[in-house]
């Protein structure tokens, strides 16, 4: 295996890690705001009302952490939320961490996806993209998110 085959070069990156205790992943919360209300959410107390009103991080402090991810070591940045979708600068944050090399992922429910927005995340530089799945029908997804048609609208953007 040559130095660029690519699991020659994560193995690499994962064994300098754990031998100098460096992280490698960056997970960065932009923001609170969702379009569902899942029951295990830990973001807000579901006695007082969703934190839709809470500011996201501003797009200067969101650079300056991927910033400070790079100088420990970090190479891959998972965006989450709430949901990472609502978040205003979504793009802007990722075309600056693809300009510091980080591998992005999204963290999502799915259900804000279209082909288009699909289509951009990709051009722009996401690679990855994870969805969550709370049941497989209309009835137990919709009991968990507290949101009408959720199960549906996540099953047909999946497909994006």
């Amino acid at each position: 295996m040559n130095s660029c085959d690519g699991v020659d070069l994560q193995s690499t990156i994962m064994k300098r890690a754990i031998d100098h205790c460096v992280p490698v992943t960056l997970m960065v919360e932009l923001g609170q705001a969702c379009n569902f209300k899942c029951q295990h959410c830990y973001n807000f107390d579901r006695s007082v009302g969703s934190p839709n009103s809470v500011k996201p991080m501003d797009l200067d402090m969101v650079r300056s952490v991927l910033h400070q991810g790079r100088e420990l070591g970090c190479i891959t940045l998972c965006l989450t939320g709430g949901e990472v979708l609502l978040y205003p600068k979504l793009m802007e944050v990722v075309l600056a961490a693809r300009g510091l090399h980080y591998a992005v992922r999204l963290k999502t429910n799915g259900a804000l996806i279209s082909p288009k927005r699909a289509r951009e995340l990709k051009g722009a530089g996401v690679s990855d993209c994870e969805v969550s799945i709370y049941g497989m029908k209309d009835s137990t997804y919709e009991e968990f998110t507290q949101r009408p048609g959720g199960f549906i609208a996540t099953r047909k953007k999946k497909k994006n």
